[in-house]
This record gives C-alpha cells, sequence and structure tokens, in this order.
C-alpha cells in the first residue's frame, strides 16, 4: 500500500502507457534517459515514486506498463504459476517489441540520444539485492558493476513493498536512489547537476 502521489505524468506511446518524470530544471532535448522496468506488482505508485527522486537527480525516467494495467495476481499462487503466467502473457518478444516503440518515441519526441538495448548482459549493472535475493553471476566486466546486499530488508524493499512511513525501509530506500544516482551518473557519462 502507498499514499505517495506521482508528480509525472503518463502519456501515450503509440498503444502503451508509459510514466515520464522529467527533471524540474531541464527541457528538451535529452541526451539520455532511464527506462525503469516494475514488478509483478506493475503501474504501482511506490514505483513511480523511484522514477520522481531520479528525475529530481536530473534524468528523464520512463517507466512503461507492460502489464496494461494488471499486475500479476498469479505470485499468490506460487513462484511456477507466476512464471508460467507471465510467459504466456507478457512473452520475452512482445516486451521486447514495447521497448523499442519506447525508445523510438523517446528518440523523436524527447530527443533522446543515448540509448542502447541491453543483451546478453554486457554492460555494467547495479545489482542491489535484498536478504533473500539471488546472488549476481560472474561476468568479465564485473569490476563495472557495482552490488551492495541489504540483508536487513526483503524483497521489493525499494520498489511496490516500500514503506516510506518504515524509518529504516525509508533510509535503505533512499540509499538505493543515492547509488542509482551515482551508477547512472558514471556509466552514462552524463550530469546534470553539482551534487
Amino acid at each position: 500500500k502507498s499514499d505517495y502521489e506521482p508528480i509525472g505524468v503518463v502519456e501515450k506511446f503509440s498503444d502503451l502507457d508509459v510514466y515520464v518524470s522529467k527533471p524540474k530544471d531541464k527541457t528538451k532535448p535529452f541526451k539520455n534517459a532511464i527506462i525503469i522496468c516494475y514488478d509483478i506488482h506493475g503501474f504501482h505508485p511506490n514505483v513511480k515514486q523511484f522514477c520522481d527522486l531520479l528525475a529530481e537527480a536530473g534524468f528523464l525516467v520512463v517507466l512503461p506498463d507492460y502489464f496494461h494495467g494488471e499486475t500479476a495476481e498469479a505470485a499468490a499462487k506460487g513462484v511456477q504459476e507466476l512464471v508460467d503466467y507471465i510467459l504466456k502473457n507478457y512473452p520475452n518478444e512482445r516486451i521486447e517489441k514495447e521497448t523499442l516503440k519506447v525508445i523510438e518515441y523517446l528518440r523523436s519526441e524527447y530527443g533522446v540520444k543515448n540509448l542502447e538495448v541491453l543483451k546478453d548482459s554486457q554492460y555494467p549493472i547495479a545489482f542491489l539485492p535484498s536478504h533473500d535475493d539471488l546472488d549476481p553471476v560472474n561476468k568479465p566486466f564485473i569490476e563495472k558493476c557495482l552490488q551492495k546486499r541489504f540483508n536487513d530488508m526483503p524483497h521489493g524493499f525499494a520498489g511496490t513493498r516500500s514503506d516510506f512511513h518504515d524509518e529504516l525501509n525509508s533510509k535503505r530506500a533512499n540509499e538505493v536512489i543515492e547509488i542509482s544516482v551515482k551508477f547512472f551518473y558514471d556509466n552514462l557519462g552524463v550530469k546534470y547537476y553539482n551534487s
């Protein structure tokens, strides 16, 4: 449950609703954009809050509604049911096609130049797991990756399951935001404001 009031707007990118959060002091064209993918709980206010916090740090952030207003309620039935539900209703081909539409829209409407489709994990990632998430796989580019485990937090603590009224959860979620902002600055090669 969330009482967060998102400050971004929902725009139509072709037939896809996309939450867009822009930095206050920046206008088109944008050099870069961050595309956020949510978890099984869908287009949740807490994920929009994460987007808004990244936008406050100077990034154009978009959150496509890949589930088209639905959530993966099958999660309550167990892991295998969830996997089956997602593979049936949201196959990789569909998500890739919709993501390419989002990229094209960002290029045409926002002037975004630096967008890459990341395949086969050949780029640095920020891995910020909770105590019940899997450990990352070691790759040749691991030195560019970032990992920090949050052993005192459950899965989803900085996303749809976050509770910003809980002091420790709020502290950890804000830590994830700070780590994410620094990671994007370091890896996108752009810094919109002085920190």
